[in-house]
């Protein structure tokens, strides 16, 4: 009777022990298939997960799904590749009083970018009002979340995701139950519609106050992006100039480079493409009597004083026996013949008949070649060389002036480039300013884009005659919106939008419409080159030749009177 009466003790204890751990089973059992219903409504099947947690787990993953799992330890990270791609994280986030998102973003490895299109889902008990977690996310740049909690009160799990842009500028909630067999992804991506919200845009002091949009392909393709976003996501947006009046509790987004910017913010696709162009010095007008030199290179000058030479010795050793030699007059005759084709006196010896005839027919073509660019070097302004290429510029005297950010240099490394660096001198106030000295003294090159350059030359109705376009070390200039982390709400739908404007050749409608009107302008502001009457302006040098002829002149009938007085 006593071993009956332990086993029926024993008997009714285990039935108990079990029915007391039943609930808890099945709880379990609920857990995980809650957890796995919401990572296939919201990941899919296919994509890798990267299942976020910290400590030591010694027990299996919370849910069961076909997707390749990267489990990444906050307390031990791994190094997040860039496949260009967005990321899927699903966050175990246990207990209130520890930060794991937090833990994540303080890891050095950690990539912001990352937070721009990726999507959470953080399963948690948090007892804290879900109002505040998602601002706390949000603040932290994390846009597209969803969050499974265990509802005390209800003793259940729900599954929420909320939108900041709802209906008159509240919250858009929404919440699903776990007891629901087919939950739905909920995350927008990207948002399209805005409900009105307030955006600000700022513009960089270098842009403000620009009652024309076209003066640059930059602002003009920025503002039809700014009215095609408030047209098609139902956005305001407020263009702004000083960033000390921008509401930091209002979206915010500007437009930087892409290169360099991932530091501070997140940026869109390139919706505008620049590049660095060398504004460099007019070069030097060629006036007076050094027209005349010019038209004719050295070694030519050098032949046709040697042909002149020779022909002058030839006769003057033909009749150097003769009584009638007299060099002066042979030289006057030969003279002549280069400018005339003329001889007061053929010759009676064949063989100078022969060299004169042959001096002839070379002083004939010399004269055309001569004359040929005399005529338009006299009714168009001739100008030196000047500085044509970088190469030109790195061998000049001039000092060239920048922006203080060099980040876009190539890593390209030459002679050239060295000797370029060696005459760069950053600048930091407004490029305007630099433009205005090569404008006026003529004395310095300036590196600026192409956006600024177009304005300056817009506005100021001038253009430089030199500009050198040269990618070799500098490369193009992508612009892109840069939205700062925490407040890049915009992103997706910005790429959206750009690539449905780019796609359309919305872009480069607009712009060629804003370089017609550069080149409309660029062509009224050029001088005529239409045939004019020659005057003074024109033809002084040949004054000043004959000036210093008389002068000559004078000079040798003074010599020539003082010795005939003395003899």
């Amino acid at each position: 009777n006593c071993h009956v009466m332990v086993r029926l003790i024993y008997t009714i204890l285990s039935f108990n022990l079990c029915y007391c751990l039943l609930p808890t089973v099945r709880q379990n059992k609920l857990d995980r298939s809650c957890v796995s219903r919401a990572i296939q409504a919201i990941f899919g099947n296919d994509d890798a997960l990267y299942y976020v947690f910290e400590g030591d787990r010694h027990e299996t993953l919370p849910f069961d799904v076909s997707n390749p799992i990267v489990l990444f330890n906050v307390c031990n990270p791994m190094i997040l590749t860039d496949t260009g791609r967005h990321k899927q994280f699903v966050i175990q986030w246990d207990n209130s009083n520890d930060d794991v998102f937090f833990h994540l973003l303080e890891s050095n490895l950690w990539l912001w970018r990352y937070l721009a299109n990726s999507v959470f889902l953080i399963i948690t008990r948090h007892t804290s009002p879900l109002n505040e977690l998602f601002e706390y996310l949000w603040k932290c740049g994390v846009m597209y979340i969803s969050v499974l909690v265990y509802d005390v009160d209800e003793n259940h799990w729900t599954l929420h995701t909320a939108n900041p842009f709802g209906p008159n500028s509240g919250v858009q909630w929404n919440k699903q139950s776990c007891s629901n067999s087919h939950l739905k992804n909920t995350v927008t991506k990207p948002i399209t519609n805005f409900y009105g919200h307030l955006a600000y845009y700022y513009f960089s002091r270098g842009s403000t106050n620009l009652k024309d949009e076209k003066v640059n392909t930059y602002i003009s393709s920025t503002m039809f992006t700014l009215r095609a976003l408030q047209a098609t996501f139902n956005s305001t947006v407020e263009v702004v100039y000083d960033f000390s009046s921008v509401n930091r509790t209002r979206q915010f987004f500007s437009v930087g480079k892409s290169f360099g910017v991932y530091r501070i913010a997140v940026v869109s696709r390139t919706y505008v493409r620049g590049n660095y162009v060398w504004a460099v010095p007019r070069p030097k007008r060629i006036v007076g009597p050094e027209i005349f030199v010019r038209l004719f290179k050295v070694e030519v000058w050098i032949g046709t004083a040697c042909a002149f030479l020779g022909v002058t010795l030839v006769m003057w050793l033909a009749v150097r026996k003769s009584h009638k030699a007299d060099l002066t007059k042979i030289c006057m005759d030969v003279f002549s013949l280069t400018l005339f084709s003329i001889i007061y006196k053929m010759p009676k010896s064949a063989m100078l008949r022969g060299l004169l005839i042959t001096y002839i027919v070379y002083s004939i073509h010399i004269q055309t070649a001569y004359v040929s660019k005399l005529v338009p070097s006299l009714t168009i302004p001739q100008y030196e060389r000047g500085v044509r290429n970088l190469e030109d510029l790195a061998n000049s005297d001039y000092t060239i002036y920048e922006s203080h950010d060099r980040e876009n240099y190539t890593a390209r490394n030459d002679s050239v480039r060295s000797r370029i660096e060696k005459k760069m001198v950053p600048f930091r106030d407004h490029m305007q300013e630099k433009l205005d000295t090569l404008r006026e003294y003529n004395n310095c090159s300036v590196r600026v884009t192409s956006f600024l350059l177009d304005t300056y030359q817009t506005l100021i109705k001038f253009t430089f005659p030199r500009v050198i376009v040269d990618d070799t070390y500098a490369g193009l200039i992508e612009m892109s919106f840069a939205v700062r982390l925490g407040e890049h709400y915009f992103l997706d739908s910005l790429n959206v939008l750009v690539d449905r404007l780019t796609e359309s050749g919305l872009y480069q409608k607009n712009e060629q419409s804003v370089r017609e009107k550069h080149q409309e302008s660029l062509r009224l502001r050029e001088t005529s080159h239409r045939p004019v009457a020659l005057n003074l302006g024109h033809t002084y040098g040949l004054f000043i030749i004959y000036g210093f002829g008389n002068v000559a002149s004078f000079i040798v009938f003074l010599v020539e009177l003082t010795v005939a007085r003395f003899q």
